[in-house]
Protein backbone atom coordinates (compact mmCIF):
# COMPACT_ATOMS: atom_id res chain seq x y z
CA UNK A 1 0.00 0.00 0.00
CA UNK A 2 1.32 3.44 -0.93
CA UNK A 3 1.85 5.87 1.92
CA UNK A 4 -0.32 8.97 1.94
CA UNK A 5 -0.68 11.82 4.41
CA UNK A 6 -4.41 11.16 4.85
CA UNK A 7 -4.80 13.44 7.85
CA UNK A 8 -3.49 16.51 6.02
CA UNK A 9 -5.39 15.64 2.85
CA UNK A 10 -8.67 15.31 4.74
CA UNK A 11 -8.02 18.54 6.63
CA UNK A 12 -7.76 20.42 3.31
CA UNK A 13 -10.99 18.83 2.03
CA UNK A 14 -12.91 19.62 5.22
CA UNK A 15 -11.71 23.21 5.29
CA UNK A 16 -12.65 23.92 1.68
CA UNK A 17 -15.70 21.70 1.15
CA UNK A 18 -17.01 20.69 4.55
CA UNK A 19 -19.98 18.70 3.20
CA UNK A 20 -17.85 16.60 0.84
CA UNK A 21 -18.41 12.86 1.29
CA UNK A 22 -15.13 10.96 1.56
CA UNK A 23 -14.95 7.41 0.21
CA UNK A 24 -12.15 5.02 1.08
CA UNK A 25 -10.69 2.17 3.12
CA UNK A 26 -7.32 0.72 4.15
CA UNK A 27 -5.10 3.56 5.46
CA UNK A 28 -7.85 6.16 5.00
CA UNK A 29 -10.37 4.28 7.15
CA UNK A 30 -10.16 6.73 10.06
CA UNK A 31 -11.49 9.56 7.88
CA UNK A 32 -14.04 8.01 5.50
CA UNK A 33 -17.79 8.67 5.37
CA UNK A 34 -18.84 5.91 2.94
CA UNK A 35 -17.40 2.50 2.10
CA UNK A 36 -17.02 0.27 -0.94
CA UNK A 37 -19.71 -2.42 -1.10
CA UNK A 38 -17.17 -5.06 -2.13
CA UNK A 39 -18.14 -5.49 -5.80
CA UNK A 40 -18.64 -3.48 -8.99
CA UNK A 41 -21.99 -5.01 -9.88
CA UNK A 42 -24.15 -2.31 -8.30
CA UNK A 43 -25.50 -4.73 -5.69
CA UNK A 44 -25.55 -4.74 -1.90
CA UNK A 45 -26.68 -7.56 0.35
CA UNK A 46 -30.44 -7.92 0.79
CA UNK A 47 -29.86 -6.65 4.33
CA UNK A 48 -27.00 -4.15 4.31
CA UNK A 49 -26.23 -2.41 7.60
CA UNK A 50 -24.79 1.10 7.46
CA UNK A 51 -22.72 0.27 10.54
CA UNK A 52 -19.45 -1.67 10.33
CA UNK A 53 -16.27 -2.25 12.33
CA UNK A 54 -13.27 -0.17 11.27
CA UNK A 55 -11.13 -3.33 11.04
CA UNK A 56 -13.27 -4.55 8.13
CA UNK A 57 -12.34 -1.45 6.11
CA UNK A 58 -8.70 -1.53 7.15
CA UNK A 59 -8.40 -5.02 5.66
CA UNK A 60 -11.18 -4.67 3.01
CA UNK A 61 -12.95 -7.78 4.28
CA UNK A 62 -15.38 -8.58 1.43
CA UNK A 63 -18.38 -10.13 3.22
CA UNK A 64 -18.50 -7.36 5.84
CA UNK A 65 -18.22 -4.62 3.20
CA UNK A 66 -21.16 -6.27 1.42
CA UNK A 67 -23.39 -6.69 4.48
CA UNK A 68 -22.11 -4.28 7.10
CA UNK A 69 -22.50 -5.32 10.72
CA UNK A 70 -25.37 -4.89 13.14
CA UNK A 71 -24.13 -2.67 15.98
CA UNK A 72 -20.83 -2.06 14.17
CA UNK A 73 -18.59 0.50 15.82
CA UNK A 74 -18.88 3.12 13.03
CA UNK A 75 -21.66 4.47 10.82
CA UNK A 76 -20.19 4.14 7.31
CA UNK A 77 -22.88 3.23 4.76
CA UNK A 78 -21.96 1.36 1.59
CA UNK A 79 -21.78 2.90 -1.87
CA UNK A 80 -22.66 0.67 -4.86
CA UNK A 81 -20.52 1.39 -7.89
CA UNK A 82 -21.32 0.18 -11.39
CA UNK A 83 -20.73 1.35 -14.96
CA UNK A 84 -23.48 2.06 -17.45
CA UNK A 85 -21.26 0.23 -19.97
CA UNK A 86 -19.37 -3.09 -19.85
CA UNK A 87 -16.24 -1.24 -18.67
CA UNK A 88 -15.23 2.05 -17.09
CA UNK A 89 -14.20 3.82 -20.32
CA UNK A 90 -15.94 4.65 -23.58
CA UNK A 91 -15.60 2.29 -26.55
CA UNK A 92 -17.65 2.90 -29.68
CA UNK A 93 -18.15 -0.83 -30.28
CA UNK A 94 -20.02 -0.99 -26.95
CA UNK A 95 -22.65 1.63 -27.86
CA UNK A 96 -25.28 -1.11 -28.18
CA UNK A 97 -24.29 -2.62 -24.81
CA UNK A 98 -25.28 0.36 -22.66
CA UNK A 99 -27.37 -0.75 -19.69
CA UNK A 100 -31.06 -0.51 -20.42
CA UNK A 101 -33.64 1.40 -18.36
CA UNK A 102 -34.75 -1.98 -16.94
CA UNK A 103 -31.20 -2.81 -15.80
CA UNK A 104 -30.77 0.66 -14.29
CA UNK A 105 -34.11 0.41 -12.51
CA UNK A 106 -33.06 -2.91 -10.98
CA UNK A 107 -29.75 -1.26 -10.03
CA UNK A 108 -31.65 1.43 -8.10
CA UNK A 109 -33.46 -1.26 -6.12
CA UNK A 110 -30.28 -3.28 -5.39
CA UNK A 111 -28.34 -0.21 -4.23
CA UNK A 112 -30.35 2.75 -2.94
CA UNK A 113 -33.26 0.41 -2.20
CA UNK A 114 -30.92 -1.61 0.02
CA UNK A 115 -29.81 1.25 2.27
CA UNK A 116 -26.80 2.27 0.14
CA UNK A 117 -25.55 5.12 -1.99
CA UNK A 118 -25.34 5.07 -5.78
CA UNK A 119 -22.15 5.61 -7.80
CA UNK A 120 -22.91 5.11 -11.50
CA UNK A 121 -20.01 5.53 -13.92
CA UNK A 122 -20.92 7.31 -17.19
CA UNK A 123 -17.78 7.67 -19.35
CA UNK A 124 -17.49 10.56 -21.83
CA UNK A 125 -16.94 9.68 -25.48
CA UNK A 126 -14.14 10.92 -27.77
CA UNK A 127 -15.86 14.32 -28.02
CA UNK A 128 -15.73 14.74 -24.26
CA UNK A 129 -19.53 14.36 -24.15
CA UNK A 130 -21.88 11.65 -22.95
CA UNK A 131 -23.00 9.35 -25.75
CA UNK A 132 -26.61 9.85 -26.90
CA UNK A 133 -27.37 6.20 -26.15
CA UNK A 134 -26.26 6.64 -22.53
CA UNK A 135 -28.26 9.84 -22.17
CA UNK A 136 -31.45 8.26 -23.50
CA UNK A 137 -31.12 5.29 -21.13
CA UNK A 138 -30.59 7.64 -18.18
CA UNK A 139 -33.61 9.75 -19.10
CA UNK A 140 -35.87 6.71 -19.32
CA UNK A 141 -34.48 5.41 -16.02
CA UNK A 142 -35.30 8.69 -14.30
CA UNK A 143 -38.81 8.70 -15.77
CA UNK A 144 -39.43 5.14 -14.57
CA UNK A 145 -38.26 5.73 -11.02
CA UNK A 146 -40.40 8.87 -10.78
CA UNK A 147 -43.39 7.01 -12.19
CA UNK A 148 -42.99 4.00 -9.88
CA UNK A 149 -43.22 6.20 -6.78
CA UNK A 150 -45.68 8.73 -8.20
CA UNK A 151 -48.73 7.61 -6.20
CA UNK A 152 -48.45 6.30 -2.67
CA UNK A 153 -51.49 4.12 -1.94
CA UNK A 154 -50.99 4.54 1.81
CA UNK A 155 -52.57 7.87 2.68
CA UNK A 156 -52.15 9.93 5.87
CA UNK A 157 -50.43 7.33 8.06
CA UNK A 158 -49.38 8.58 11.50
CA UNK A 159 -45.82 7.37 12.13
CA UNK A 160 -45.29 9.19 15.43
CA UNK A 161 -44.81 7.39 18.74
CA UNK A 162 -44.24 3.87 17.40
CA UNK A 163 -43.34 1.34 20.15
CA UNK A 164 -40.30 -0.96 19.97
CA UNK A 165 -42.54 -3.77 18.71
CA UNK A 166 -44.81 -2.03 16.23
CA UNK A 167 -47.66 -2.88 13.88
CA UNK A 168 -48.99 -0.51 11.22
CA UNK A 169 -52.30 -1.64 9.68
CA UNK A 170 -53.85 0.10 6.71
CA UNK A 171 -57.19 -0.91 5.17
CA UNK A 172 -58.05 0.21 1.64
CA UNK A 173 -61.53 1.46 0.78
CA UNK A 174 -61.49 -0.91 -2.20
CA UNK A 175 -58.98 -3.70 -3.03
CA UNK A 176 -55.80 -2.35 -4.62
CA UNK A 177 -53.06 -3.84 -6.80
CA UNK A 178 -49.56 -3.39 -5.38
CA UNK A 179 -46.15 -4.70 -6.43
CA UNK A 180 -43.72 -2.38 -4.65
CA UNK A 181 -43.09 -1.06 -1.15
CA UNK A 182 -40.76 1.64 0.14
CA UNK A 183 -39.88 2.25 3.80
CA UNK A 184 -37.53 4.81 5.35
CA UNK A 185 -36.17 5.44 8.83
CA UNK A 186 -35.07 8.89 9.93
CA UNK A 187 -31.40 8.01 10.21
CA UNK A 188 -30.66 11.24 12.07
CA UNK A 189 -31.81 9.10 15.01
CA UNK A 190 -29.85 6.04 13.91
CA UNK A 191 -30.71 2.75 12.26
CA UNK A 192 -33.01 1.24 14.89
CA UNK A 193 -35.24 -1.39 13.24
CA UNK A 194 -33.69 -4.86 13.09
CA UNK A 195 -36.53 -7.11 12.00
CA UNK A 196 -39.72 -6.42 10.05
CA UNK A 197 -42.14 -7.77 7.48
CA UNK A 198 -44.82 -6.52 5.10
CA UNK A 199 -48.04 -8.49 4.63
CA UNK A 200 -51.05 -8.14 2.34
CA UNK A 201 -54.61 -9.33 3.02
CA UNK A 202 -56.72 -11.22 0.49
CA UNK A 203 -59.76 -13.40 1.20
CA UNK A 204 -59.17 -13.09 4.96
CA UNK A 205 -55.64 -14.50 4.60
CA UNK A 206 -52.45 -12.57 5.31
CA UNK A 207 -49.58 -13.17 2.89
CA UNK A 208 -45.98 -12.05 3.53
CA UNK A 209 -44.48 -10.16 0.60
CA UNK A 210 -41.33 -8.87 2.37
CA UNK A 211 -39.49 -10.30 5.37
CA UNK A 212 -36.17 -8.58 6.15
CA UNK A 213 -34.03 -6.97 8.83
CA UNK A 214 -32.66 -3.65 7.53
CA UNK A 215 -34.64 -0.53 6.59
CA UNK A 216 -32.21 2.31 7.28
CA UNK A 217 -32.21 5.26 4.88
CA UNK A 218 -34.30 3.42 2.27
CA UNK A 219 -35.78 -0.04 1.86
CA UNK A 220 -37.48 -0.65 -1.50
CA UNK A 221 -38.62 -3.94 -3.01
CA UNK A 222 -40.72 -4.97 -5.99
CA UNK A 223 -42.55 -8.29 -6.19
CA UNK A 224 -45.27 -10.09 -8.14
CA UNK A 225 -48.45 -8.02 -8.27
CA UNK A 226 -51.01 -8.82 -5.60
CA UNK A 227 -54.53 -7.49 -5.13
CA UNK A 228 -55.04 -6.68 -1.49
CA UNK A 229 -57.69 -5.38 0.87
CA UNK A 230 -55.17 -4.21 3.48
CA UNK A 231 -51.48 -3.96 4.22
CA UNK A 232 -49.64 -4.61 7.49
CA UNK A 233 -46.11 -3.47 8.35
CA UNK A 234 -44.75 -4.90 11.57
CA UNK A 235 -41.32 -4.91 13.13
CA UNK A 236 -39.02 -4.83 16.12
CA UNK A 237 -36.43 -2.25 17.13
CA UNK A 238 -33.79 -1.95 19.84
CA UNK A 239 -35.35 1.34 20.90
CA UNK A 240 -38.34 3.33 19.71
CA UNK A 241 -38.22 3.42 15.89
CA UNK A 242 -38.42 6.73 14.06
CA UNK A 243 -40.02 6.08 10.69
CA UNK A 244 -39.92 8.87 8.09
CA UNK A 245 -41.90 7.25 5.28
CA UNK A 246 -43.97 4.17 4.42
CA UNK A 247 -45.40 3.58 0.97
CA UNK A 248 -47.05 0.96 -1.22
CA UNK A 249 -47.20 1.32 -4.99
CA UNK A 250 -48.42 -0.29 -8.17
CA UNK A 251 -45.78 0.07 -10.89
CA UNK A 252 -45.96 -0.75 -14.56
CA UNK A 253 -44.79 -4.37 -14.61
CA UNK A 254 -42.83 -3.80 -17.84
CA UNK A 255 -40.41 -1.62 -15.88
CA UNK A 256 -38.86 -4.77 -14.44
CA UNK A 257 -38.95 -7.02 -17.52
CA UNK A 258 -36.40 -6.75 -20.32
CA UNK A 259 -37.55 -6.61 -23.92
CA UNK A 260 -35.31 -6.95 -26.97
CA UNK A 261 -37.96 -6.33 -29.59
CA UNK A 262 -36.35 -3.12 -30.80
CA UNK A 263 -32.71 -3.88 -30.00
CA UNK A 264 -30.10 -5.95 -31.77
CA UNK A 265 -29.10 -8.98 -29.69
CA UNK A 266 -25.35 -9.43 -29.30
CA UNK A 267 -23.42 -12.65 -28.71
CA UNK A 268 -21.60 -11.80 -25.47
CA UNK A 269 -19.30 -14.82 -25.89
CA UNK A 270 -17.60 -13.01 -28.81
CA UNK A 271 -16.58 -10.01 -26.74
CA UNK A 272 -12.82 -9.79 -25.96
CA UNK A 273 -13.60 -9.83 -22.22
CA UNK A 274 -15.61 -13.08 -22.36
CA UNK A 275 -14.25 -16.23 -20.81
CA UNK A 276 -15.56 -19.65 -21.83
CA UNK A 277 -15.53 -22.62 -19.50
CA UNK A 278 -14.88 -25.33 -22.06
CA UNK A 279 -16.01 -28.31 -20.04
CA UNK A 280 -19.40 -26.69 -19.42
CA UNK A 281 -19.66 -24.74 -22.70
CA UNK A 282 -21.12 -21.74 -20.91
CA UNK A 283 -20.18 -18.15 -20.40
CA UNK A 284 -18.48 -17.37 -17.11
Amino acid sequence: EACYDWERWVKIVRENQKDCVIFGSLGATEFVDVRWVGNELGKAADNCYATIDASSLETETGPELFCGKKDGERFIPAECDMSIRPGWFYHEEQDALVKTPVELTKYWFTSFGRNCGILLNIPPDKRGLFCERDIESLKQWNERINDIFKENLLKDIDLSGLPNDFVIDYKFDTPQKINCVRLEEDIAFGQRINDFKVETLSNDEWKTVCDDKVIGNCYARYFDTVKTEAIRISGKADCKPVMKFVGAFYADESYFVESFENDEIFDLTKLPSAKIINNKTELE
